[in-house]
């Protein structure tokens, strides 16, 4: 396993950590996860993180017409009148 030292600015970023923590770099790309040893079962969550793609959650592209917010709730209200 691969040990990274870090710098004081680091350490301090890291320690307010309680949690799963994802680490970017200054374009906001995502380029690994910390898990904190005080985090119960701390390398587990690392190696779940680790087999997750960054990517995955953006927004896939729509096949057909889209509709606003205020399409739907109006929608939805002509739905609840023929009840």
């Amino acid at each position: 396993m691969l040990t990274v030292h870090a710098d004081a600015a680091m350490k301090a970023a890291l320690q307010k950590a309680t949690g799963l923590a994802q680490v970017c770099d200054a374009d906001g790309t995502v380029i690994g996860f910390f898990a904190p040893v005080s985090l119960e079962r701390a390398h587990l969550y690392a190696e779940a993180a680790a087999s997750i793609d960054p990517t995955a959650h953006r927004r896939q592209p729509q096949n057909g017409p889209t509709k606003t917010t205020a399409e739907v709730l109006e929608h939805l209200k002509t739905l609840e009148r023929r009840q």
